[in-house]
């Protein structure tokens, strides 16, 4: 950067910087943070699809998600990964209700490298989207066979996300597969850790269950600048969604749980 180009603006001293009024935006509370870049992982057949059509619905009708309050936003979903018979099924067994500011794209051409030109698309047939959410994260990228998690491609691939989420003032969600390996750290659980942890600059989510028949399942939160959390989630076998068990969630590094009527703030 010539640094004659150096605006006044991007130069702050300590004494601003301690003024500046400052609260963080989330999209869901606590749970995803708005105009971010955020990544949704789990095993191949965990609820993945079902967990994030629900959260869209919830997000496309300002209702509540898990019982945490959402901002409304127009919600775009776009389906890589099942055709459109597949979803149809889904949202009829899940039901959610009967309208919604929810649109899904079914394309198999999406790419890093076009997303830009799609939300733009979008908007010139006066679609205006400010949830984006992209099943699957894979299915998007253009790397070589051998170098899908490979740390310089990944973060190459997620910087190009994020730019399209600022240029669009959008928020993004990225569905991703986890190891077959458990770790320790569930932040090291998914595919290509290292660099979607280094480079997301939201919410990192994991969707773990013993197995997939299994009904309860351990939503864990963290993220850049989100408070670390589980939620203790139940599958509903008969609308293939997860709710919230007992709605109950317990903070990571303390020993007690604190229980509500309804999770707003943790």
């Amino acid at each position: 950067m010539d640094l004659y180009d150096m605006r006044e603006d991007e130069y702050l001293s300590y004494d601003q910087i301690i003024e500046m009024d400052v609260e963080l935006d989330y999209l869901v509370d606590t749970l995803i943070r708005d105009k971010c870049v955020s990544v949704l992982s789990a095993l191949p057949k965990m609820g993945k699809t079902s967990f994030a059509i629900s959260l869209a619905y919830a997000i496309a009708n300002g209702t509540e998600f898990l019982g945490l309050k959402t901002k409304q936003r127009n919600v775009l979903y776009i389906c890589l990964d099942d055709c459109k018979e597949v979803i149809a099924e889904r949202c009829k067994k899940m039901k959610l209700g009967e309208e919604s500011n929810l649109s899904f794209q079914f394309t198999k051409n999406a790419r890093v490298s076009n997303l830009e030109a799609l939300i733009i698309k979008h908007a010139m047939w006066g679609r205006r989207f400010g949830f984006v959410i992209i099943d699957m994260l894979n299915d998007i990228r253009e790397v070589d066979s051998g170098m899908e998690y490979n740390f310089n491609e990944m973060k190459k691939d997620i910087q190009t996300v994020r730019k399209v989420c600022d240029d669009f003032n959008l928020s993004i969600l990225l569905l991703h597969h986890n190891k077959k390996r458990k770790e320790e750290n569930f932040v090291n659980d998914f595919n290509g850790s290292t660099a979607l942890a280094g480079t997301i600059n939201g919410s990192i989510l994991s969707l773990n269950k013993t197995s997939p028949l299994a009904d309860n399942a351990i939503l864990h939160v963290s993220g850049r600048n989100v408070p670390s959390s589980e939620l203790n989630l139940k599958f509903n076998k008969e609308r293939i969604l997860y709710e919230l068990q007992e709605e109950m969630v317990e903070e990571v590094g303390t020993t007690s749980r604190k229980r509500t009527h309804k999770i707003d703030k943790f």
